[in-house]
């Protein structure tokens, strides 16, 4: 859930006769009351589907030119630390970017491997799955 909005109303109504609902104990013949109440509830919801490649090969071509832009900008940004004046920053987080850089570019480099070696995976259990199942249909039809 994301969020929402709740409305609440009561609404009370006494529709009476003129005159005649003044009249104690007898006026309340002349009278009526009514009582609604009104609850409005909307949500707002996400749910978060896995959108499966076209093609098991890894990144996209726009993944991966958005991935090579964002590294460039990180590349030849001033580092993280740069614009501040304080001394002892740049003593303590003097290379701190270049060291980000490199185990961001590590970190990308072993989830496209990972993504390669498992759509390599996933391609030969589904052939090794089409080779079985059209080995067990060939078997059925020469049996039959």
């Amino acid at each position: 859930v994301l969020g929402g909005l709740t409305q609440e109303s009561l609404t009370k109504a006494k529709n009476s006769v003129p005159g005649l609902s003044a009249i104690p104990v007898l006026g309340n013949l002349f009278s009526s009351r009514s009582y609604s109440s009104d609850k409005t509830q909307l949500f707002i919801l996400i749910r978060p589907t896995v959108i499966m490649p076209r093609r098991q090969k890894g990144m996209g071509k726009l993944t991966r030119n958005a991935y090579e832009m964002m590294n460039q900008e990180m590349v030849t940004s001033e580092d993280i630390f740069g614009s501040l004046k304080d001394p002892v920053t740049h003593w303590f987080f003097g290379d701190a970017n270049q060291d980000f850089v490199k185990e961001a570019d590590k970190t990308m480099l072993s989830l496209i491997t990972d993504l390669d070696e498992q759509s390599r995976h996933d391609n030969h259990a589904q052939t090794k799955l089409r080779s079985t199942n059209s080995n067990v249909i060939m078997s059925s039809v020469s049996a039959s």
